[in-house]
């Protein structure tokens, strides 16, 4: 988030070309409002990652919501998902980026999601359910949660995460995320809790045909894979 490092490899060739000696040792410091500074993060520093083989970026950037160098009020993440979306590796495959959420016109930049979340009651599974399916509102249909268990120990709300997987297992996006104290080592649950994971996630897989038609589906209409029932029942 500083920007490049005097430790990093790309260094040398990134502070000449943002008027700095490399023999000063001084950061390149991120800021990705000027144009020349980010052309040259995405040629000289990120374009060589890119040529070691890999699908997407991921923009996991949530700091700097005030603004970004002299630009008052703009979202980092939001300008951070267009550059990484419009400069795809020089790759002629279409542009895609995972990425938090950078604001209103972010779905032109698919795919999101939320964070971390740390599922421990009913009223998380009810925010994500209703956030995911009314996302498609604002055109964002690809839109994912890190579903992780809350607690330190295999069994802790167990139920709960079992019921989040399985919300998730029907979003257009699914990613399932441990870190720090949450344990989601799913062959460590109990049998009743592996059986209903194990059997939503199969379901998920057999239906990649169907999510793969609504997909097609939301490239033309702009109708989201998860869509309120109110679009169907608005009255």
């Amino acid at each position: 988030a500083q920007g490049v490092m005097p430790f990093e490899a790309a260094y040398p060739n990134m502070a000449r070309a943002n008027g700095i000696d490399p023999a000063s040792k001084i950061t390149v410091s991120f800021n990705i409002t000027d144009k020349h500074f980010s052309d040259t993060l995405q040629s000289l520093v990120l374009e060589p990652r890119a040529a070691e083989g890999f699908d997407f970026w991921w923009t996991d950037w949530q700091q700097g919501l005030p603004g970004v160098g002299a630009v008052t009020g703009i979202t980092p993440t939001w300008l951070l998902n267009h550059v990484r979306f419009t400069n795809y590796s020089g790759s002629a495959r279409r542009g895609l980026i995972h990425s938090r959420f950078g604001g209103m016109g972010s779905h032109r930049y698919p795919t999101g999601f939320g964070g971390d979340v740390n599922v421990g009651d009913w009223d998380s599974i009810k925010f994500m359910i209703e956030f995911t399916t009314t996302a498609s509102n604002v055109l964002f249909c690809y839109w994912g949660h890190e579903m992780m268990r809350s607690g330190g120990s295999p069994t802790d709300n167990t139920g709960v995460f079992v019921r989040v997987m399985q919300m998730g297992a029907w979003s257009p996006v699914f990613t399932s995320w441990g870190n720090g104290g949450q344990n989601n080592t799913l062959w460590l649950m109990p049998p009743v809790y592996l059986n209903a994971t194990q059997h939503v996630l199969a379901m998920r897989a057999q239906t990649l045909p169907l999510r793969y038609t609504l997909a097609r589906i939301a490239y033309e209409t702009g109708v989201g894979q998860q869509r309120p029932m109110y679009y169907a029942y608005p009255t």
